[in-house]
C-alpha cells in the first residue's frame, strides 16, 4: 500500500500541468522522450520519459489516441 501511495503523491504532482512542448533529445546513443510542463504551481520541469526510475533507457508513453506512422 506503501508504494502505492508514493505513486500517488509522485504523479498526483502532475493534476492540472499543461504541456508546453515535447522534444527528442539524442544521448548517449539513445532517443529520449522529454515533456517540457509547467505545473499547476507555476513551476516549470522537464519530465523524461525513461523505462525505469534510474533512468536505464529511453521508455515508452502509451495511451496517445494517434499513432503516426510504423513505429521506428
Amino acid at each position: 500500500m506503501m508504494r502505492r501511495q508514493w505513486l500517488s503523491d509522485y504523479y498526483g504532482q502532475l493534476e492540472g500541468a499543461t504541456i508546453t512542448k515535447a522534444v527528442i533529445v539524442a544521448e548517449y546513443g539513445e532517443l529520449w522522450p522529454i515533456l517540457e510542463v509547467t505545473l499547476a504551481s507555476g513551476e516549470a520541469t522537464s519530465l523524461i520519459v525513461s523505462q525505469d526510475q534510474e533512468g536505464n533507457a529511453p521508455g515508452w508513453l502509451g495511451g496517445l489516441p494517434i499513432q503516426i506512422g510504423e513505429s521506428q
